[in-house]
């Protein structure tokens, strides 16, 4: 009987264990978005990326120059000068 409890309890760990993403743990996803809109000296949003909360800016290579832009509605867009970069957003 005891044998059986221990069985039970070990496949109940493992199956909440396969339905879960995580195996257990709770996980953070993060969608990696590259910055790729160059600027223009007319700040033309409709071509920037629009930078979200949680958002995290990382350079790629060195000597990457980034313009983060607030247009009237306080909402913050991003385009690259020169380099590359990337925006890792979490989902």
């Amino acid at each position: 009987m005891k044998n059986l409890r221990v069985l039970t309890i070990i496949a109940f760990i493992f199956i909440f264990a396969m339905f879960n993403n995580c195996g257990g743990g709770s996980c953070d996803t993060t969608q990696v978005v590259a910055i790729d809109a160059p600027c223009n000296d007319n700040n033309d949003f409709s071509n920037y990326i629009p930078i979200q909360s949680g958002d995290i800016v990382a350079q790629e290579e060195e000597n990457t120059i980034i313009n983060i832009i607030h247009n009237e509605d306080n909402e913050k867009s991003i385009c690259v000068e020169s380099g590359k970069a990337n925006i890792f957003r979490p989902i």
